[in-house]
């Protein structure tokens, strides 16, 4: 049984979205590298949303570097020019690995307009880590799972333990997700979520925080560039999202066992 966990990383290494000649909305353009897995493989895709209600040609840039487990250099790159119609969403280009032989990759999608970078995303992959983090989760546990068989997972090849994408904007919301990530752990039979940290421009100076579980939105507020504040913001969502997913899990067993006592 594999365990794949990808952690999103979404940034604007400017310290904040560039715009372009006459897209005059933060979020005219948006990039999104998505994952879907196929059997062994994963495929990954590059996306781009033109919000606007005018027809937009953009540039991009999709480039993908790691290593596989035999420490060889893994790299795919593409780039190009892309039309995209009043509110349409693209799929600009396409990659597939057999996940079991990557030991790592990142991979960055930036979007230009006129030569004006306008938004990107990066999706990186360590599977180290992940052995480390499944590590000390069973540090305590003696019991022998050798022979243990996940028909569920035998469909796809893997369980997902969650995704969490950060898309913040500037140094509070980056100091935020750090002190989020640092101390999640999804309660025990979470399953597969979708976490999300979205920055938005506020009032004057500030910015206000979005923070989806899957479809839902779950917290929003303001963000300070305070410490102790972010760090209580931070322990806040932790705690909301924790009980959420909690009360998710109780709810499918529940929901389990009354479906095997009508057998």
């Amino acid at each position: 049984m594999y365990r794949l966990l990808l952690v999103l990383l979404m940034a604007v290494f400017s310290g904040g979205v560039v715009l372009g000649q006459d897209l005059d909305d933060e979020a005219a353009l948006r990039g999104q590298i998505l994952y879907e897995v196929e059997g062994e493989d994963i495929v990954l895709k590059a996306q781009a949303q033109n919000t606007t209600d005018n027809e937009i040609i953009l540039s991009y840039d999709f480039f993908l570097t790691g290593t596989d487990k035999k420490n060889n250099s893994v790299s795919n790159n593409q780039d190009g020019q892309a039309k995209l119609d009043a509110n349409e969403g693209k799929v600009l280009a396409t990659t597939r690995m057999t996940i079991k032989e990557l030991e790592a990759f990142e991979a960055i999608l930036q979007l230009y307009y006129q030569d004006v970078l306008m938004d990107s995303d990066t999706l990186v992959y360590d599977a180290k880590k992940q052995r480390q983090k499944q590590k000390e989760k069973n540090s305590g546990f003696q019991e022998d799972v050798s022979e243990e068989v996940d028909y569920e997972g035998q469909e796809s090849g893997f369980e997902f333990g969650g995704l969490v994408i950060d898309n913040t904007r500037t140094r509070a919301g980056r100091d935020l997700y750090d002190l989020f990530y640092s101390q999640w752990e999804a309660p025990s039979g979470a399953g597969d979520y979708f976490i999300k940290l979205e920055e938005f421009p506020g009032r004057g100076r500030t910015t206000r925080l979005v923070v989806w579980l899957d479809d839902e939105k779950v917290v929003e507020a303001n963000l300070q560039p305070n410490y102790e504040y972010l760090e209580g913001l931070a322990g806040y969502v932790n705690g909301r999202l924790r009980r959420i997913l909690a009360q998710r899990a109780e709810a499918g067993e529940n929901l389990n066992d009354e479906i095997q006592g009508i057998y």
